[in-house]
């Protein structure tokens, strides 16, 4: 479980690595789930939701190149480190109800 001053740190990171890989492309950063909600426990990975201007994207091609920026914060601080990657467009028109928890509960960490 982090404490609250490498959770702050692990968040700055997360920001620049992801900031770092899609430069103008990225629109915004939002944090959900447990740590978000302040109910996290020993087990809980910390989640993110990493939004792109794009119109279209390949989640699992952005997951590749995600997982090569952020592989190394997971070691660093000893905690699973989940992410999403998706369009602004998508995040503010889909019905999935997955993007309706994460509007309700998310933190936005980062914006355009």
């Amino acid at each position: 479980m982090l404490k609250q001053k490498e959770q702050k740190a692990l968040i700055t990171d997360f920001k620049k690595a992801v900031s770092k890989l899609y430069g103008d492309r990225l629109a915004k950063i939002i944090l959900y789930g447990s740590y978000a909600r302040g109910d996290f426990h020993e087990e809980s990975d910390i989640d993110f939701l990493v939004v792109l201007d794009d119109e279209e994207i390949s989640p699992f091609r952005e997951i590749d190149r995600m997982n090569d920026a952020v592989f190394g914060l997971t070691l660093k601080y000893n905690t699973l480190i989940s992410f999403q990657p998706t369009t602004k467009y998508k995040f503010e028109h889909s019905k999935m109800p997955v993007y309706h928890f994460i509007k309700k509960e998310g933190k936005e960490i980062w914006k355009k």
